[in-house]
């Protein structure tokens, strides 16, 4: 374990866990002289990134998310406009090669192990594009982390 005193923080790390299972954890946290201050549980799930999120839903693209400059960010908005159009895909714009619907309702996000991630339209343009909120579990500030953008299911309601 490491423990770096000027950020009150421990880094420790525990390997060889199942993957698709849960684990409880507690932690406790001492004093310089071994005085138990402070426990807690953690409760957490080891999973594998997933595969396709739903076969209802025909295509799915990357979301090209780059690391963050300014430090790790949790639970971050992130805008995305969505493009019906034929285009190149780059950070904050996404094409669908006219394969999602006119109404944009058939638009959903997803991490790499397939969880739902939360979205809003703030406005779009019918057939044309549509300005989503995305909120973006954890942008690291280095390495590679995976969204998805799923469209392309006639029969869905928003």
């Amino acid at each position: 374990m490491t423990h770096d005193s000027g950020r009150n923080e421990a880094n420790t790390s525990m390997t060889n866990f199942t993957t698709n299972a849960n684990y409880t954890v507690r932690v406790w946290a001492n004093d310089t002289s071994g005085n138990s201050n402070t426990s807690s549980v953690h409760q957490f799930t080891v999973s594998s990134p997933g595969g396709w999120w739903d076969s209802n839903w025909q295509y799915r693209v990357k979301i090209p998310v780059e690391p963050s400059t300014d430090g790790e960010q949790t639970n971050y908005q992130m805008m995305i406009t969505v493009h019906n159009g034929s285009g190149t895909n780059s950070v904050g714009h996404v094409y669908c090669n006219q394969h999602c619907r006119a109404d944009f309702g058939d638009i959903r996000f997803t991490d790499e192990y397939n969880t739902e991630l939360d979205y809003w339209i703030e406005d779009k343009t019918d057939s044309d594009n549509a300005i989503i909120w995305v909120e973006i579990p954890i942008i690291p500030s280095s390495g590679v982390t995976k969204y998805y953008m799923y469209y392309g299911k006639d029969f869905i309601h928003t």
